[in-house]
């Protein structure tokens, strides 16, 4: 929960959102004070810049048995809704962090996340938003959980929708609906996914209960109309207007990936070595040699995932440098209703279509194209464009 003005006190904040009688004693009542303070921090700072005082005594709070979490996060929810009452369009974006709580203090609850010595919680988020200024208004949603052991290789091919982990955007669009309507308010809600959540089974339920959304496409779909894929369908369109718009600065694919493969080419020998150690060591534990092959081969990978990704860094770090971290690019916008049929025989589903693509852009930079689906009323360019902005606020 964000505070609506633009000077945010997390002092101030914390005082109006809970009381001295929300919790047993004073001790209690400063700490949770000192860990709202160090989590706000915490959103630019590294966790190792964290005074290791504060971080155990926000663990103490949270795991203390006289503190009603329940409680606490009423008051919050409370808050939040106070905060958006009277608004009339909120929009409202969805996206999952991870939690890493990978080594020997990982919690025994602790889910496997993309191997099995990565360890942790996944967290799936929505924040308010004002869709005219684009001020974040507020908190309204977060739900944790742990990712099981047979689901690690993420066979969504063998598993029912139901059964998915991409049900989190609908169970998200659930939760702050109840929450939101549940507090006698009547604003309408525009949730906002980024291509992880503009899947078929999204589109379908915001369309059977009448739910705004607004989704990025990043791979081409199957429709009914035109030739019988989106992406070309709306090239076909004629432009129905340009959008002179400011957008942040991104250095060109092209440049990122032969920094990345300069990066990783000099430090193969870097690599090789770190694979030998970590064999050796394997071996020393008395490990198989296909274990120590493995360990081997996950320590090479390490080093060059982390050069490459520290050349990419270095790349837009001297990008904003030299022009800045936003720019201003004119797009020009296509819209068109589309029915999405998937392969599958699955029910087709109808939605609108809107594309924007960069007129003329720099050479330096990765050009704007984005290719929004929405269930959102698009008959007019005003709403064509409407959408863009909304997109835009994620």
């Amino acid at each position: 929960m964000l505070s609506t003005t633009s000077q945010f006190e997390i002092g101030a904040f914390t005082r109006s959102v809970w009381s001295p009688e929300d919790l047993p004693d004073r001790r209690l009542c400063d700490r949770l004070l000192e860990s709202t303070t160090m989590l706000v921090d915490r959103r630019e700072t590294a966790t190792a810049a964290v005074p290791r005082r504060l971080r155990r005594g926000f663990q103490r709070l949270y795991r203390n048995p006289r503190v009603d979490p329940a409680a606490l996060a009423a008051k919050g929810t409370a808050f939040a809704m106070e905060v958006l009452r009277g608004e009339a369009v909120v929009i409202v974006p969805h996206d999952t962090t991870a939690v890493d709580l990978h080594g020997p203090a990982a919690p025994a609850d602790a889910g496997v996340r993309r191997s099995s010595q990565a360890r942790g919680y996944l967290v799936h988020t929505a924040l308010a938003i004002h869709p005219t200024t684009g001020r974040l208004l507020t908190w309204l949603d977060s739900y944790a959980w742990t990712r099981p052991w047979a689901l690690r290789h993420q066979d969504h091919e063998a598993r029912r929708p139901q059964d998915r982990e991409s049900v989190k955007w609908r169970r998200g669009i659930r939760r702050v609906d109840r929450a939101v309507r549940g507090a006698g308010l009547a604003g309408r809600l525009v949730h906002v996914f980024d291509s992880a959540g503009a899947i078929h089974e999204n589109f379908a339920f915001a369309r059977k209960h009448h739910h705004p959304i607004i989704a990025r496409v990043a791979e081409d779909r199957r429709i009914r109309e035109g030739g019988g894929l989106l992406r070309a369908h709306l090239a076909a369109q004629p432009a129905v207007q340009t959008w002179t718009t400011t957008v942040r600065r991104a250095p060109a694919k092209a440049a990122r990936v032969a920094a990345r493969q300069t990066a990783e080419q000099h430090a193969r020998t870097e690599a090789v070595a770190a694979g030998e150690r970590a064999a050796a060591d394997a071996r020393a534990k008395g490990l198989a040699p296909t274990a120590a092959t493995k360990r081997a081969r996950q320590a090479r990978l390490a080093v060059l995932r982390r050069v490459g990704d520290a050349a990419e860094a270095a790349v837009l770090a001297a990008v904003e440098a030299a022009c800045g971290a936003e720019r201003v690019a004119v797009l020009e916008v296509r819209h068109a209703p589309a029915t999405l049929t998937p392969k599958d025989g699955r029910r087709p589903v109808r939605v609108h279509a809107v594309s924007f693509r960069e007129c003329d852009p720099p050479p330096d930079v990765e050009p704007v194209a984005w290719m929004l689906l929405t269930t959102c009323a698009v008959e007019t360019p005003r709403d064509a464009r409407q959408v863009g902005c909304w997109y835009r606020l994620r």
